[in-house]
């Protein structure tokens, strides 16, 4: 989701917006992995599995039914379990988080593409509840981790140094 945007402002010489943008997105996945140590919180898909082997009435929650992921979803799903070594990123959603964080510049900067891309990351976050990789909270948190980043980045931004252009102080295009 961020690649459109950010080659739009590659290409179009706006190097101050593209490194406030890629600023953004770091201190989103970096936001997003320090709370996942500090909350960590597994999957709903990986609790179902675990209260599995459980006897019905010693189970905190159960679902309606079995998730149908099909040959392809369900080949994913395996993968996934198999090369991912930690089950608790779940808090916040960082799919949720970094996708909301490319909207606010796609509607900074390509507003003609916000409806799509609002399609896009409302699918995506209906997604990850349906396949049971979020708790609602966790989306929540990840729209919360969305807000702080543009906070803090639009802070940095107004107290950019009088004369500089970029991040790195006194570094001119």
């Amino acid at each position: 989701l961020p690649l459109p945007p950010l080659i739009y402002l590659w290409l179009n010489g706006r190097h101050d917006d593209l490194e406030y943008f890629i600023l953004a997105l770091v201190l989103g996945f970096y936001g997003s992995f320090v709370l996942y140590v500090m909350v960590p919180a597994r999957s709903p898909y990986v609790v179902d599995l675990m209260q599995q082997a459980l006897p019905a009435a010693a189970r905190s929650f159960q679902f309606e039914g079995p998730l149908e992921l099909g040959t392809v979803g369900g080949f994913i799903r395996h993968f996934l379990d198999a090369v991912e070594a930690n089950k608790t990123d779940c808090f916040p959603s960082g799919h949720t988080g970094l996708s909301l964080i490319s909207v606010v510049h796609v509607a900074r900067y390509l507003p003609r593409l916000l409806p799509l891309y609002s399609v896009l990351v409302g699918a995506i976050m209906l997604a990850t509840l349906h396949l049971r990789y979020h708790y609602l909270l966790d989306l929540l948190a990840g729209i919360f981790l969305c807000a702080a980043v543009v906070f803090v980045v639009d802070r940095i931004r107004s107290q950019k140094l009088p004369g500089s252009t970029h991040l790195a102080e006194g570094r001119k295009p």
